[in-house]
């Protein structure tokens, strides 16, 4: 589709920045209402980090890496208020290719155990987590390090953490 790299890095950088907001929109809608959704999207589009590294001809990872956490965490959301395995693997997809894309994925690594503790300690929603938890974390660890050895892989501190608190939860 483009003659030149210079025109796929005008591309691509945005598109994925512009589809990221367009996830974070219904990441805080799925959470609160579209009011939220609405400012949540238009302040991912406007902080001057993502502005700077969504520039036309730009071409950094974290505009990729960024759509790809907003989708795992928006499928995360919607499978553990709809108890769906199937939501869970697309956030297990979404968590996956956002591992192998940018190194900043340890942010997902840690927030999803945290919450699985957190939801532990209180004694909640264990079941709908089960079903959104597992689904992840299984995805992911298989779906990584198949594509990027290098930068993950199935003895990583942070994937034996995600398996121990899975271990936990279905305990």
């Amino acid at each position: 589709f483009f003659d030149r790299y210079l025109d796929f890095a005008y591309f691509v950088a945005p598109a994925f920045a512009g589809l990221a907001s367009v996830g974070m929109y219904f990441l805080g809608k799925e959470l609160y209402d579209k009011y939220t959704g609405l400012a949540a999207a238009f302040f991912l589009a406007v902080i001057p980090g993502v502005l700077y590294r969504s520039s036309a001809g730009f071409f950094e990872k974290e505009a990729i890496g960024t759509l790809f956490m907003i989708y795992s965490l928006l499928f995360f959301v919607l499978s553990w208020k709809k108890k769906s395995w199937l939501y869970g693997i697309g956030a297990g997809l979404g968590l996956g290719l956002f591992t192998i894309s940018w190194g900043g994925s340890q942010m997902l690594w840690l927030l999803y155990p945290m919450i699985i503790g957190f939801m532990l300690l209180i004694d909640r929603d264990i079941e709908n987590l089960v079903a959104s938890y597992t689904p992840t974390v299984i995805v992911a660890g298989g779906f990584a390090p198949v594509f990027n050895p290098g930068n993950f892989w199935v003895t990583d501190k942070l994937f034996l953490l995600s398996l121990a608190f899975l271990g936990l939860l279905w305990a």
